[in-house]
């Protein structure tokens, strides 16, 4: 898996951000904020257990409300307007 990133691009001028290129991958990140408020170092190889148990639940949310780019439907979605 897979998450698109601007890091390296410029991010726009003129308070108009830069158009976004979703080619642009990265792996899987995860920073500790606490220690890390620059985003600076991934800690994401060192914590599997924690990874695992976040796209568990990020699966999870796909499965239930579906994803547009991965043209996964939801188990929860409705047609517009109905209630049930």
């Amino acid at each position: 898996m897979f998450r698109q990133s601007m890091a390296g691009r410029e991010v726009g001028t003129d308070d108009s951000p830069a158009a976004y290129d979703h080619s642009a991958r990265t792996g899987l990140l995860a920073y500790d904020l606490e220690a890390d408020v620059g985003e600076s170092r991934n800690v994401a190889d060192a914590h599997p257990e924690v990874m695992a148990r976040l796209l568990a639940m990020a699966d999870a949310m796909r499965a239930e409300l579906g994803d547009a780019r991965r043209e996964q439907p939801g188990s929860a979605r409705r047609e517009p307007g109905r209630l049930a």
